[in-house]
């Protein structure tokens, strides 16, 4: 006798439970080990450098229109979309699950969301799960294609040529203030050796008075890549000096106006902010162009130079920077994972820009208790991604 539709229903959902059970018993990634300053190899004429398918959302998973799409096949052949409400009965690990199963074959990108999770990275090809919080929201399940899918971050093997800094004073110091390079040495065997292309006073967009020997952060990296064509992995900020030393000619008054309640309101602060931003993502496309498969990009915290008056556009600039790091997996079609990195958290709990200590005389560089901040966090976030780490860590793609 023929199946009832119901029938059909019952049976595809054990199937794919099934898969879950497969899919959640097989999924593990333990990130693994650490990683002193040499030049680049192979620059020409340059100073050596110094120390210093379509989307599918499915919010949990109900009977109604997620259970259609998959019933007629849409997402399983095609990569449709697929989007269904948040539903009770299903845990949001099965609810991952399903939708990656069915989106697997399409190609297509599935978040979901419910009440619970399992915790385990999207690597290999495989659907990743994100435990949820209380408001039940889980945003890190992803599935496609095993082609479309993040594979492992690639092993380093020789730091010299596969890795590098790019950015501004927070990377090389400025004035006597201290460089990051030392303090993330002190934590990363490998980090002295990272090429530094970095420079104090450098801009990213507008502004700055760039004193590095590669210019400002798009040049540094255009250097980088010529004289490491085997880069893999990018540290990197920019943007401050856009705000900190901007160009008043460009825009009147910017120096005041931005450092001053109400910036986040005045259209050449956020006009300054809106370049910088898209500077930075040109950089991050033409890196994943170039072979970059990921970079930590770290924004700046608050600092207290201008009595705490660059804190408003500072806290306006930090999403929209966050947002498109975070979509740029997708906004490379999966050839360069950027990781976000916000010092304001981390500044903050150990007295932010209310701690002195924390900044050098001139309230806007790091001191050294800084530097350590900023390298503890950067170092947190390699091992916690995989990223610059060796083969014998067992977390990355040889």
């Amino acid at each position: 006798m023929a199946m009832t539709n119901n029938q059909r229903f019952s049976q595809g959902v054990a199937s794919v439970w099934l898969s879950m059970l497969l899919v959640a018993s097989c999924s593990s990634d333990a990130p693994g080990s650490e990683a002193t300053l040499g030049p680049p190899s192979g620059a020409t004429k340059q100073p050596a450098p110094t120390a210093g398918g379509s989307s599918a959302t499915n919010p949990g998973f109900t009977a109604s229109a997620g259970m259609s799409a998959l019933q007629n096949g849409t997402s399983a052949a095609g990569g449709s979309a697929v989007v269904s409400p948040v539903s009770a009965g299903l845990p949001v690990a099965g609810a991952g699950v399903l939708a990656a199963v069915a989106g697997r074959a399409g190609g297509a990108s599935v978040v979901a969301s419910g009440s619970a999770g399992v915790s385990a990275p999207a690597r290999d090809g495989n659907a990743g799960f994100s435990g949820g919080g209380s408001s039940g929201s889980d945003p890190a399940i992803s599935a496609g294609t095993a082609g479309s899918a993040k594979a492992r971050p690639p092993c380093i093997s020789d730091p010299s040529k596969q890795v590098a800094l790019i950015g501004d004073s927070l990377v090389v110091g400025f004035a006597g203030s201290p460089p990051l390079q030392p303090a993330l040495a002190a934590l990363i065997k490998d980090a002295a050796s990272y090429p530094n292309y970095a420079g104090a006073g450098c801009s990213i967009a507008t502004g700055g008075v760039c004193l590095g020997n590669y210019g400002d952060v798009p040049a540094q990296f255009v250097a980088a890549h010529a004289a490491q064509p085997n880069l893999k992995f990018m540290i990197m900020d920019g943007g401050a000096n856009d705000i900190l030393v901007c160009d008043s000619a460009r825009f009147p008054g910017c120096a005041d106006i931005c450092s001053s309640p109400g910036s986040s309101q005045v259209q050449n602060c956020k006009e300054i902010v809106r370049l910088a931003q898209e500077a930075a993502g040109k950089i991050m496309k033409d890196a994943a162009n170039a072979g970059v498969k990921d970079i930590i990009y770290f924004f700046v915290p608050h600092v207290p130079g201008r009595d705490g008056g660059y804190v408003e556009i500072t806290d306006y600039a930090a999403p929209p920077a966050k947002q498109q790091c975070d979509g740029m997996f997708a906004a490379t079609a999966g050839k360069l994972t950027c990781h976000f990195l916000d010092l304001t958290p981390p500044y903050a709990a150990a007295g932010g820009d209310k701690n002195v200590a924390n900044f050098w005389s001139d309230e806007l560089h790091p001191s050294s208790a800084g530097q350590a901040i900023s390298a503890t966090q950067i170092e947190k976030m390699m091992k916690a991604e995989c990223l610059g780490q060796p083969a014998s860590s067992g977390c990355c793609e040889p």
